[in-house]
């Protein structure tokens, strides 16, 4: 014998049934819908919070601290793999430190 019934607002489903051949009922419970804590687990499930992609601006500087140095006047953090003119004339690539993974300007050729 199978009976169904509702639970209001959790929107979870009853199903009333005869344990084998005993004449007992059982009760299973099925989740239709989400409340806040089923909510919260499957976030940490896929780990927790979306992390944002990092925007690089790869912007000229006229300060004194890029305009007196013979390598590009652009921060080489935020140009990673980029190939610049230095202000000495020469072209420079940004390549990250082996050890911190830094940014720094490399003279090429």
């Amino acid at each position: 014998m199978w009976q169904l019934l509702y639970s209001g607002r959790s929107l979870s489903i009853f199903i009333l049934y005869t344990c084998g051949n005993h004449n007992m009922s059982c009760i299973d419970r099925m989740h239709m819908g989400m409340n806040r804590h089923t909510q919260k687990r499957k976030d940490s499930a896929k780990g927790g919070k979306r992390k944002s992609k990092k925007v690089y601006h790869c912007v000229r500087q006229t300060t004194k601290k890029y305009t007196s140095r013979p390598s590009p006047p652009y921060p080489a953090q935020e140009c990673p793999g980029k190939k610049k003119k230095g202000n000495d004339g020469r072209m420079y690539l940004s390549k990250p430190d082996e050890t911190y993974g830094i940014c720094r300007w490399i003279p090429i050729s």
